[in-house]
């Protein structure tokens, strides 16, 4: 058997005992602790609420899973009791604690909720918990079953109850603190005094009794019944003999509700992967145990396991230098071939280059004549251009002129009408000379881009084809005598069409991006102008035409923004012209000449045209 084997088995062993010891020692606690101090209809106490915290978190570190209430009413209690019942079925440990007002009724025993108001025996059916729900719900457990009742303080509801019950009942059960349970078979029953008689709450944090018990359960290794007789005496010797609490206790074996420091817990909490250190770490503080063997067996798997792993890793190492080394030499090998292959294509080059030297002298001075040729025609070209601008930036001012006559004429040649189409045509006549002259401006430089552009590619294509008949003459040259020149020069001839074809691609697209700058400098600078005069028509009529990105935005933005000015400005405006005399001539003039808004300017020159059409109106 190899030695992997015998490990592998050592691990299966560990594993499976591992599994057993964890289920053996393995238990199931619950716990469910209540603590009321803010009663509604009774005396206030101090101290049970403070009494289920501490006592709560006592028993989480016992490995308890705690249910806790504090001033619970009636409906939490029942509640809190009903989700006790169902975590305890099965349970190996059931604890019940209840901190607070508590009495007893003919022979029965109750507790309080904070919202306890008893009037009479019925309502304390149906206002209390009683202690026969809460020993059914310990039932649900199947193993020790713990109830602990600090709950015997003096409570005025007794007198109260007794007082209202003395002519409902013949005979009147009521009595100071809790009555003693019988049938506890299986039970813990601990109470924090002796029956028929009230424990004190205590004037520090806790209640004496509950003082006691939370410091006598963080002690090791007290069986259960010795824990509440060391509780008992705490609480004796610290009420002055004032106190004496009671237990009732009926297991049939000894049980420990604190076994921290024992082999098997020890044992159980390292668990199933615990390290070398902590095996070693068991077997040094209990050397007797049961487990001691177990944890030798566990520690030869671990240290099984890492040697293999040290021995592989160091495998893996030298796997990893060897790799590394390989790829060492065969990079340096392709480096070698790629140097050669790039020299053996340098060495063809330049013997195609020697006979392309020779023609290449006379190709530059042929293309020099040709491109002084091609400027001059293209300057030509654009001197046409030019004038074909300017008679277009003629026709414009002819029109313009035309359209301002026909708004003189409109304005029935009346002096402030004749000021007023002078200055419209002005700005119309001053904007449309701006914009010819820009336009002008931009189709110059358009123009002359592209002669730059086409003279270059023109060139470019000349020196291509030229290297392209230079390498088909000498490849045909040497096909008959040498097929491997006759490759290369194939090579080159399509490295030489792929770069022309490139050099094809990459002019049309600085073609297509020039075209799009000068539309959007144009947009540009028409956006400027319009946002800058805040002409709402002339911005939403670019903005249907606009075709530079991004820019169909920035007219939004400041079409909202001009939105609410120009509705104030021309209800502003409307109000103005309702104060104005609609007889006063002058006045309407003067507005229609003065008013921004576009619809109070058109009703005013409407009232003006009306007056002067009746040969009305008030005169000045």
């Amino acid at each position: 058997m190899n030695a992997g084997f015998k490990i592998a088995l050592a691990a299966w062993s560990v594993l499976l005992w591992s599994l057993f010891s964890l289920s053996a020692f393995a238990d199931k606690r619950v716990a469910l602790v209540l603590g009321n101090s803010a009663y509604a209809h009774v005396t206030k106490l101090s101290n049970p609420a403070n009494d289920a915290h501490d006592l709560a978190e006592t028993l989480r570190g016992l490995n308890f899973d705690v249910i806790s209430a504090t001033n619970a009413d009636m409906r939490a209690l029942d509640s809190a009791l009903e989700e006790f019942e169902r975590k305890s079925q099965g349970a190996d440990v059931a604890l019940f604690f209840f901190a607070g007002h508590g009495l007893q009724f003919k022979g029965q025993n109750y507790l309080l909720p904070i919202d306890a108001n008893l009037e009479d025996e019925v309502s304390l059916r149906y206002n209390t918990l009683s202690i026969e729900k809460v020993r059914d719900a310990l039932g649900a457990a199947s193993g020790v079953k713990i109830m602990i009742l600090d709950a015997c303080r003096n409570n005025p509801l007794s007198d109260k109850l007794i007082v209202r019950s003395a002519g409902l009942t013949r005979a009147v059960e009521l009595t100071r603190g809790l009555a003693r349970l019988d049938r506890t078979e299986g039970m813990v029953v601990a109470y924090a005094t002796q029956a028929d008689q009230v424990a004190q709450d205590g004037s520090g944090r806790n209640s004496p009794f509950s003082s006691a018990l939370i410091r006598r359960l963080k002690e090791p290794n007290l069986e259960i019944a010795t824990l509440f007789r060391r509780v008992a005496q705490d609480v004796y010797e610290q009420t002055g003999g004032k106190q004496r609490p009671e237990l009732s206790i009926s297991l049939l074996q000894d049980f420990y509700l604190n076994t921290r420091d024992d082999d098997a817990r020890f044992w159980r909490r390292i668990g199933a992967n615990a390290s070398e250190s902590e095996l070693h770490d068991f077997i040094t503080k209990f050397p007797s145990s049961p487990f001691v063997n177990d944890a030798q067996n566990r520690i030869y798997v671990l240290e099984g396991v890492r040697r293999e792993r040290e021995e592989m890793n160091r495998q893996i190492a030298a796997l990893e230098a060897e790799r590394r080394r390989f790829q060492e030499v065969e990079a340096k090998r392709q480096a070698a071939e790629k140097r050669d292959q790039e020299q053996a294509e340098i060495d063809r080059l330049a013997i195609a280059r020697q006979g392309q030297e020779r023609l290449e002298a006379e190709r530059r001075q042929a293309e020099a004549l040709q491109a002084k040729k091609r400027e001059q025609e293209e300057l030509e070209k654009a001197r046409q251009a030019a004038q074909i601008l300017e008679n277009e930036r003629k026709e414009v001012e002819r029109l313009a002129a035309e359209q301002l006559v026909k708004q003189r004429l409109a304005a029935l040649k009346l002096e402030e009408d004749k000021k007023e189409a002078e200055r419209l045509a002005a700005e119309a006549q001053e904007r449309k000379r701006i914009d010819a002259e820009r336009l002008a401006t931009a189709e110059r430089e358009r123009i002359r881009q592209e002669v730059e552009r086409l003279a270059a590619e023109k060139r470019e294509q000349e020196r291509l084809a030229a290297e392209k008949r230079a390498a088909e003459a000498l490849a045909a040259e040497r096909l008959s005598s040498q097929k491997p020149e006759a490759d290369s020069l194939e090579k080159v001839r399509t490295r030489l069409a792929a770069l022309e074809q490139e050099k094809r691609q990459q002019i049309e697209q600085d073609a297509a991006r020039e075209k799009q700058d000068e539309n959007c400098a144009r947009e540009t600078a028409d956006f400027n102008r319009l946002s800058a005069r805040k002409q709402k028509d002339g911005l939403e009529k670019l903005k249907a035409q606009v075709t530079c990105p991004g820019l169909a935005q920035s007219i939004d933005k400041i079409l909202a923004e001009l939105a609410p000015t120009e509705a104030k400005i021309c209800a502003d405006e409307g109000q103005t012209l309702n104060k104005i005399d609609k007889n006063d001539l002058a006045a309407l003039k003067d507005f229609a000449l003065k008013a921004t808004c576009a619809s109070a300017r058109k009703s005013a020159a409407e009232q003006v045209v009306k007056l002067q059409a009746t040969g009305g109106g008030l005169r000045r």
